[in-house]
This record gives C-alpha cells, sequence and structure tokens, in this order.
C-alpha cells in the first residue's frame, strides 16, 4: 500500500469515525453546550459552588503549579480527555460529568468578566480546544458502547446462532428449541475463553478502533490549541484590555 492508499483510509476511516458516531457527538456536543450556557445565565446561583475552583485554579497559577505554557496547557487539556475518555469503564458517568462540569465552569467564568475580553481570550484557541474537549467525550462514550457490547458479546456467546453448528433435518421438521438447548449445553459450553475473546473483539473492532480515531483527532486539537493559547491568545487579550 502506497502513501496515497494509506491516506485515503485513514480518510475514511476518520469520516467513518464521525458519521457512524454522530448522535454520539450530538450528544457529547450537548452536554457541554448546555451546561456552558447555564453557567452563564445562572452564575448568581453558582458562586457557592463553583467560586473554590476558580479561585483554586487561580492560586495554582500563581504558585507556579499551572503554568501558563504549551507544556502545562496541553498536559492539563491532555488530562481531562483521557478522563473522558477512561470514563467509559464507569458507564460513561465520568465522562458526562467532566463535559458539563467543563462547560459550565467555562460559562460561569464568561460571566465574571467582559463579554468582549472573554470572546478575544477564548476564542482563538477556544476553536481547537473546545472541540477536542467534545470529541474526546464522544471517544469516550463510543468506548463504553465497545466494552459494552464485547462483554455482552462474550456471555451471550452460546447464544448466538451464528456460532450454532448446523444440523441436518428435513423440511418438514419444525426448530426444536429444546434439542437446540441441551445441544448448545454439550457442545458449546466447552469453548475456551480465547475463542470467545477473539470472536467478540471480530464483532465488535470497528467501535474500539473508532474510538481510538476520535480521542487522537481530540489530542490533535488540544495540541493546536495550546500553542495558540500561549502564543496568540495573550497577545489578543492585550488588544482588547
Amino acid at each position: 500500500m502506497n502513501k496515497k492508499d494509506k491516506l485515503l483510509l485513514i480518510k475514511i476511516n476518520v469520516k467513518e469515525s464521525f458519521i457512524d458516531n454522530k448522535y454520539i457527538l450530538l450528544l457529547s456536543t450537548l452536554l457541554f453546550f448546555v451546561p456552558l450556557f447555564l453557567g452563564y445565565i445562572f452564575s448568581s446561583n453558582l458562586n457557592g459552588f463553583l467560586d473554590p475552583v476558580l479561585n483554586a485554579f487561580k492560586q495554582k497559577i500563581v504558585s507556579g503549579e499551572i503554568k501558563l505554557s504549551f507544556d502545562s496547557i496541553f498536559i492539563n487539556n491532555f488530562k481531562a480527555i483521557l478522563m473522558e475518555y477512561t470514563g467509559a469503564i464507569f458507564f460513561g458517568l465520568i465522562t458526562s460529568a467532566n463535559l458539563m462540569f467543563n462547560g459550565l465552569l467555562i460559562g460561569y467564568f464568561g460571566s465574571k468578566i467582559a463579554l468582549r475580553t472573554f470572546l478575544a481570550g477564548i476564542t482563538p484557541h477556544g476553536i481547537f480546544e473546545i472541540p477536542g474537549l467534545i470529541i474526546g467525550g464522544t471517544a469516550g462514550f463510543v468506548l463504553f458502547w465497545f466494552l459494552f457490547n464485547f462483554i455482552k458479546d462474550i456471555v451471550l456467546y452460546n447464544k448466538d446462532k451464528l456460532n450454532q453448528v448446523s444440523y441436518d433435518y428435513s423440511s418438514e421438521d419444525q426448530y426444536n428449541e429444546e434439542y437446540f438447548k441441551n445441544y448448545d449445553e454439550k457442545y458449546l459450553n466447552g469453548v475456551s475463553m480465547s475463542k470467545k475473546f477473539d470472536y467478540s473483539l471480530n464483532k465488535n473492532h470497528v467501535k474500539l478502533k473508532q474510538s481510538i480515531i476520535l480521542v487522537l483527532i481530540s489530542t490533535i486539537l488540544i495540541v493546536i490549541a495550546a500553542v495558540i493559547e500561549t502564543q496568540i491568545t495573550p497577545k489578543i487579550i492585550s488588544f482588547f484590555a
């Protein structure tokens, strides 16, 4: 396979990853933007909850624990994406909570400063960072979907008709459910776990691949965002200040 074919294959896989999971992407978008608008509109009701979070973040900057450098910004955002992705093992609950909290915090922060300053400060890198966080959340949900079906197909391996052997019976015979059940217990229960694992992985590997593609794309986006946030955003804020 030459370079052109590889690039075409990558393009197809990326396109399919978004198209096949468009509703999950929509869900992730809503989980981020709905709390963002709520955080902005109802900021006065969230002071007791989010003020300590913002103050703690400011203190980390003052103490040098968090630096406004590429490494620090990238690592901080990558941790958020990693939490979204690995949150899949907790039924996607952590993924959902992380998306909602980040949206809520950004909206709340935006209400505390002039709108022009907020937009000038967040738009240049936000057009990459926010999609990165949303796509990272999507990757987490897709991974959860893979894990759910992967485990389900291992457990239900014996009940899948595709794994049942062919039987010779005349066209007049009716499907004898009890006969198949008894045969399955004798024949299929001896199937090794590795075979069930391979079967389930082969059946569901596309979702796993798509989740990895999505999390890689989200990582690329936050790399770009970190460059812009350290090199361009400060100049734009100074211009509008």
